[in-house]
């Protein structure tokens, strides 16, 4: 009985990461983290916000030298529509790198 149990326990856990993995869709089309910001533009549209900013991170390179870059970083606002969720999609240097719900429609 407790194979059974752990069995469905992890089974759990697989499908909870399955879920996390569907990607954001504008319609029929699927957005992926790794999306350019045309590409999601050109599935999308326009979204109803948008925000810039920058930010300084740390590049390591092989020789173990660090140094300071500047990157962009847009965060888009789309509206899913009556009853569904706002989502966030935040690009770095024009490459989507998350995308989150942020709320939902009223």
């Amino acid at each position: 009985m407790k194979h059974i149990l752990s069995v469905g326990v992890v089974l759990s856990f697989l499908l909870l990461g399955l879920s996390t993995a569907y990607p954001f869709r504008c319609g029929n089309k699927a957005i992926h983290v790794g999306d350019s910001k045309f590409m999601v533009s050109q599935k999308c549209g326009e979204p109803v916000s948008k925000e810039s900013m920058e930010k300084k991170v740390e590049v390591q390179y092989g020789s173990g030298q660090a140094q300071a870059k500047i990157i962009k970083v847009e965060q888009w606002i789309y509206d899913m529509g009556p009853g569904s969720f706002y989502y966030r999609l935040t690009f770095e240097d024009g490459i989507l790198v998350e995308i989150k719900p942020i709320g939902r429609h009223k």
